[in-house]
């Protein structure tokens, strides 16, 4: 972008990035989501938080025991 403050606006500025050992994960801006761990705010919210951040291009980050949080968890193919 040039050092022009008419042409550097907002809308005209990309902020995605990527994520993964292989750049294949696609931000659409660059923010991740606070570790949601065991408690029943992340047992409750987990699903909405996902959906939010899918929608919004952003990562979210799930702790080791959410999943386990959740008694209506499905895994299938060891995930």
């Amino acid at each position: 972008m040039e050092a022009d403050s008419n042409l550097a606006t907002f809308p005209s500025v990309s902020c995605s990035s990527t994520a993964g050992s292989n750049g294949s994960i696609l931000l659409d801006f660059p923010v991740i989501s606070g570790a949601l761990g065991s408690t029943d705010i992340a047992r409750i919210n987990w699903e909405d938080v996902a959906a939010g951040a899918a929608i919004s291009g952003i990562l979210v980050v799930i702790g080791e025991n959410v999943c386990g949080m959740d008694p209506q968890a499905e895994f299938k193919n060891g995930s």
